[in-house]
């Protein structure tokens, strides 16, 4: 029986209707969602793409011009795409953490199943027994964005030249401090973030332990 045929003045017809309108709302956002998240995860993807491409090219050029104080510019630059990678990862956890519970739960009140959407919940639990290894990513990220400034930095030093004029030679000393300054900053910056993301993740879920 279509819509239009059907009787709405009938209590239980009506909130079979709205059950289903609901339910057809919340899939589309699903939808919407996921969508959201694979563009951030292409984002954060090119994000690492571009800070290897920016490293490859200023080597390039230390090694051209047999300057290797060149590579004093990476500190400089990789922040920008680390905070760019920052915001799109942390966007991802938001949104699957939305998916996982606020969306999630009216679906499974609607669907009376308290398997549906438990994506997050079942990731955690293979990760905890050992059966998903996740660590490669954030291994890659931090190899990325604390590793290679700081190895920048340490070979700059070998093209630090004593000889430059005075100006030159200060400038060049304090560009290397500046960019070592940044480094340790999001370095910490990273740290801090990290820590408070998993002290949330354990207190959601105590609270589901709890709630259950």
């Amino acid at each position: 029986m279509s819509h239009s045929q059907q009787d709405y003045s009938n209590p239980e017809e009506r909130c079979k209707l709205d059950r289903e309108l609901s339910m057809q709302a919340l899939l589309a956002e699903f939808e919407v969602l996921r969508a959201a998240i694979r563009a951030r995860v292409d984002a954060s993807n090119k994000c690492l793409f571009f800070a290897y491409a920016t490293v490859g090219v200023v080597v390039t050029l230390a090694i051209q011009s047999s300057n290797l104080a060149i590579l004093i510019t990476i500190p400089f630059v990789l922040p920008v795409l680390y905070l760019n990678n920052s915001d799109h990862e942390t966007h991802i956890r938001f949104l699957a953490h939305y998916i996982q519970n606020d969306l999630g739960n009216q679906i499974r009140s609607i669907v009376n199943n308290k398997e549906v959407i438990q994506f997050e919940s079942r990731i955690e639990r293979a990760r905890a027994t050992g059966q998903l290894v996740t660590s490669f990513g954030r291994t890659q990220a931090r190899m990325t964005f604390w590793g290679l400034p700081l190895a920048a930095l340490g070979f700059s030093i070998f093209g630090i030249d004593s000889d430059w004029t005075r100006p030159v030679l200060i400038g060049t000393i304090l560009l290397w401090f500046v960019g070592l300054g940044l480094t340790i900053y999001f370095i910490l910056h990273s740290l801090k973030n990290s820590k408070k993301l998993t002290l949330e993740k354990h207190q959601e879920n105590a609270k589901s332990v709890i709630k259950d």
